[in-house]
């Protein structure tokens, strides 16, 4: 899907004189725009860009997918507003998204008798074990017990191993 240049062009050069009298009124900023964590570790070192290399849809798709998808995956009005978050939180600064937190299911857990059909990353031990998906008072050890599906991979739990269930708030 090619990015509309068009309006891109125009929606830029408003955006960049908008910048400007807001540097020159000293005016209050607009609120941060929020983000996904993935997006803002793409944002580091990208400062001197121009816009148009950052919503180059191509160039994102082939090196960047996650982002290229998160961009431009969606109907054209969410499309223009994340294309407008990026831009702004490069130039003004943004809040990271607070990810959602799962449980780990183990793979073929309906086959295990127990209530031990969740992996549990012990801290102390720098482990991981079969456990429940509740905290016991009476344990010494600290149990991470719910975490991101990043922090999960970072321990060797993906989807081939686990089935991941929400964390309702």
């Amino acid at each position: 899907m090619k990015a509309d240049i068009k309006w891109l062009k125009q929606w830029i050069e408003e955006y960049e004189s908008e910048v400007i009298e807001e540097r020159k009124d000293n005016a209050p900023k607009q609120e941060l725009p929020t983000i996904p964590k993935f997006v803002a570790e793409f944002l580091i070192g990208k400062e001197d860009y121009m816009l148009y290399e950052l919503l180059d849809d191509e160039w994102l798709y082939k090196e960047h997918d996650r982002v290229a998808k998160w961009l431009y995956d969606n109907d054209e009005l969410t499309n223009k507003q994340r294309e407008i978050d990026l831009v702004m939180a490069r130039d003004r600064g943004y809040t990271i998204e607070k990810e959602q937190p799962y449980f780990a299911k183990i793979k073929g857990h309906e086959n295990i008798s127990s209530d031990d059909k969740y992996w549990n990353y012990c801290i102390t031990d720098e482990s991981l074990d079969s456990g429940d998906n509740k905290v016991h008072a009476d344990v010494l050890a600290e149990y991470v017990l719910n975490a991101t599906k990043d922090e999960w991979g970072n321990l060797g739990i993906n989807d081939d191993n686990a089935d991941f269930v929400e964390v309702e708030e």
